[in-house]
């Protein structure tokens, strides 16, 4: 688990009464994702950590060992049951997953030998040790 992430995120001092510095501060779209319109950091989160915030408030602690998980894939998503406490390792594994499809990874496996592995991550947008993991079956295993 990268500590330095972590520990940033675990030294974040809430105040006690956050209602009012949630008001009007998201809008929910037709897909259910309650987006945030508050400021968003490098990556798109929330600068507060707000969806860190929900999940605890709605569905309860965050284990030490765990992040927040976006199951719409939508960083700037609060709403509660689009949010899973999940370790690192598969916040990490289901980001990767979520960009390709079944498809995509057997295009991937037909491309191998026409293609050098960086060409085909730049076809794909994604990076070439990903492309070595899935060409040697140690990650999408059962594709």
């Amino acid at each position: 688990m990268p500590t330095g992430i972590y520990e940033r995120i675990k030294k974040v001092n809430y105040p006690k009464n956050r209602k009012s510095d949630y008001t009007n501060k998201y809008s929910i779209e037709d897909n259910g994702c309650w987006n945030w319109l508050g400021n968003l950091d490098y990556a798109g989160y929330s600068t507060s950590r707000t969806h860190r915030v929900f999940y605890k408030k709605y569905k309860g602690e965050i284990k030490e060992d765990e992040v927040i998980d976006h199951l719409c894939r939508n960083h700037r998503c609060i709403n509660p049951n689009h949010l899973e406490a999940v370790s690192w390792a598969e916040n990490a594994r289901r980001g990767l997953q979520a960009k390709l499809t079944k498809g995509d990874v057997l295009k991937i496996r037909e491309l191998k030998g026409k293609f050098t592995q960086k060409e085909i991550a730049i076809m794909f947008d994604i990076n070439p040790c990903h492309v070595s993991r899935i060409l040697n079956y140690k990650r999408w295993e059962v594709v």
